[in-house]
């Protein structure tokens, strides 16, 4: 049997930095490395491999131990994951409002613990803006190993005793199903039928990105090389053996170019990367082109302090984003990179090498040193959780500022489907239920915002509301056409023009349309040629990868200004014929600060809330140009009133300026959105014109 093939190779070491550069790479927003995330793919076949390779020659050599086992992965992972969490709390209590420190608190014990991907799964969405500012979201990915090492080592160990070709089917056999599983979870229902009608062959799946039944897969396709090495295979000729490395390094790197967080992922599609791992772990021998590649002296030397340079990359950026008040720039995020590796360096050296030598540090030492960072970190997690993130750090004013209260439908009502048809088209009752006057509300993220205060103006004036909602389409239904569903252009009109039909069969009093227009119009050329906003002042509207979407925005780009201007015209000209009072809201300013987010690190910096948050009211007018001029000339319409959120917020307490925030009170709660305070200066305004 081939044991020597388990000796250290250093093109290991280099193929560690080919996963772990691209994972830092993409987290710190660099558009070239769009698929990085699949760096976590490449590490779970090396650690497969790696570990199965240990456990076969400790059976060979008749050295193998469970607990022996245990202790090295504890050498391996704790002490240095430890230490990063121990360094982070200063920066979390200092600079974390109340709601992220009580999830960084619950992350600090599920990641000591091992069950933050179970954690995440349920709190967070990895490619999400949240994501972005959790220090601890990558721990995920070793919550999943250990959770994968807890039962494989004995698994294995009985499975050796089998005759190979046992093994190989068992191993097999759990391979297709954990891939199918990951492919497929998104169809499957908890209870009866337990397969969802509308099946998709691919779509993102937050379970199948985080769970371990989902990603035992890629552990196992490392177990498979490691097993397939035992045997002789070096009779392969070098141009074969190049050929197969190369095509395997292709794979990976056309992965990490061409995936995207777009790409349906863990699925069929993993393969490519995973497969290009196992060629070239098998294949790029000595006097290869990779294996000179993966062996150059800078890469090897990334891979030994890979573990590291992973574990501290996503704090470093996290809290680089929570400190700075105006979002990190590629230069910014280019040395928080660098100062990683030096960081990683410094972890590697004097907390890696030194915990996993068992003659520089004993078994007694290392579980003194580990309990006793363990019983700090999961004190403060304690108290960080009984206190709901440390509140008392601010008074009463200034924790209104930071945790703005905003819109949440789902306290008040329930979306429940009404046809049959058309189960995405969906209604919420919300306001006076016992009330035959009835107000729709129709609009997207922007109407959701005014929810709250429009529920208790509605109870207060015995009117019922009703709020539609289709997750299929666009509220934009004659512009946008939503390709990630199984839904199309027809449909999304079709299931238009049954909501119409729902609404005049209702008798409304009136509806209420409340849309974010210049975003979803993104782009009009001269007009409209940012989809985020930039206030010009420092304060620029965060959207993750904004350059990829303005490239390739999921609205048809190739209509013009007029044809999207007919289509805004031809959606209101719908619902006017509906016959009801149609309340038509005009742009809401938008602030290009997050202000719940300013208001923290404007804290957190000067020890005090900013008194006032403002844009300028002339770059208002700039950027809504194009919607506010074709709204202005819907003037033949008796039953359309026009409802200006400008007029609320705009030139009110400051000239020639939008307020966001006054007198320490915030109208907004990010950089679009309005607070409950903001949302009811312009439902007052709306009820003044009924």
């Amino acid at each position: 049997m081939g044991f020597n093939k388990f000796l250290y190779r250093k093109e290991i070491d280099g193929l560690r930095a080919l996963a772990v550069i691209p994972v830092i790479f993409y987290h710190s927003g660099f558009l070239i490395f769009q698929g990085g995330f699949i760096g976590v793919d490449i590490f779970f076949v090396i650690s497969g491999y790696l570990i199965t390779s240990i456990i076969i020659k400790d059976i060979h050599s008749k050295n193998f131990s469970v607990l022996n086992f245990y202790e090295r992965r504890i050498r391996r992972i704790l002490p240095a994951l430890f230490f990063m969490m121990l360094c982070t709390l200063p920066f979390a209590y200092k600079f974390m409002n109340p709601s992220n420190l009580k999830e960084f608190s619950e992350g600090i014990i599920a990641s000591s613990t091992f069950w933050s991907n179970f954690l995440f799964y349920s709190q967070t969405d990895y490619f999400g803006i949240a994501a972005e500012i959790n220090p601890l979201i990558h721990t995920w990915s070793l919550s999943v190993e250990e959770q994968f090492y807890i039962i494989f080592p004995v698994f294995f160990f009985l499975l050796w005793k089998l005759r190979i070709k046992r093994i190989l089917f068992i191993l097999s056999f759990i391979f297709i199903i954990s891939l199918l599983l990951a492919q497929f979870i998104q169809n499957i229902n908890p209870s009866s039928p337990f397969v969802k009608e509308d099946w998709n062959w691919f779509s993102n799946s937050l379970a199948s990105f985080y769970l371990t039944p989902t990603r035992a897969w890629q552990l196992i396709m490392g177990v498979l090389v490691a097993i397939f090495l035992t045997k002789d295979n070096d009779n392969i000729k070098i141009r074969s053996k190049n050929f197969l490395s190369f095509l395997g390094f292709l794979l990976i790197i056309f992965s990490i170019l061409f995936f995207s967080k777009s790409t349906p992922l863990p699925s069929i599609l993993s393969l490519i990367p995973t497969l290009g791992v196992c060629l070239i772990i098998i294949y790029a021998k000595p006097n290869t082109i990779v294996h000179t590649i993966l062996s150059n002296k800078i890469l090897v030397g990334i891979g030994l302090i890979s573990f590291s340079a992973y574990l501290w990359h996503q704090p470093l950026l996290a809290f680089t984003k929570i400190i700075k008040i105006e979002n990190p720039g590629i230069f910014i995020n280019f040395f928080i990179c660098s100062i990683n590796f030096l960081i990683a360096f410094i972890s590697w050296k004097f907390i890696e090498v030194p915990f996993r030598n068992r003659n520089k540090t004993s078994k007694k030492k290392l579980f003194s040193f580990l309990g006793c960072l363990a019983f700090f970190l999961i004190s403060f997690s304690i108290l960080g959780l009984k206190s709901d993130g440390f509140k008392n750090r601010y008074n009463e004013k200034e924790l209104a500022a930071i945790e703005i209260p905003h819109a949440n439908i789902y306290t008040v009502c329930n979306y429940v489907s009404i046809l049959e048809q058309y189960p995405a088209f969906k209604v919420c009752e919300f306001g006076d239920l016992n009330s035959e006057e009835i107000m729709f509300l129709y609009g997207d993220s922007h109407s959701a915002s005014i929810f709250d205060a429009l529920h208790k103006k509605l109870k207060d004036n015995k009117i019922k509301g009703i709020k539609i909602s289709n997750n299929y389409c666009d509220v934009l239904v004659y512009i946008q056409v939503t390709k990630k569903r199984k839904v199309g252009y027809g449909n999304c009109i079709s299931s238009h023009k049954k909501m119409l039909q729902f609404i005049k069969e209702s008798n409304p009093s009136s509806v209420l349309i409340v849309i974010r227009w210049t975003y979803g119009l993104f782009p009009v050329e001269n007009l409209i040629e940012k989809k985020n906003f930039n206030n010009s002042e420092g304060g620029i509207e965060y959207i993750p990868e904004i350059n990829s979407i303005e490239k390739s925005s999921t609205i048809d780009s190739k209509m013009d200004k007029e044809s999207k201007s007919n289509a805004v015209k031809k959606l209101l000209e719908d619902f006017i014929q509906t016959n009801s009072k149609i309340f038509l809201f005009y742009p809401i300013p938008e602030v290009g600060w997050h202000v719940s987010n300013f208001n923290q690190k404007y804290f957190s910096l000067f020890g005090k809330i900013k008194e006032n948050i403002s844009t300028s009211y002339n770059l208002y007018l700039k950027r809504n140009q194009f919607i506010i001029e074709i709204l202005d000339s819907l003037d033949d319409y008796k039953n359309l009133i026009k409802i200006k959120p400008s007029e609320s917020l705009c030139n009110v307490y400051i000239k020639q300026r939008c307020v966001a925030q006054h007198n320490g009170i915030p109208f907004y709660h990010d950089s679009d959105h309005l607070s409950n305070e903001g949302a009811n200066l312009v439902i007052e305004d709306l009820f003044k014109k009924n």
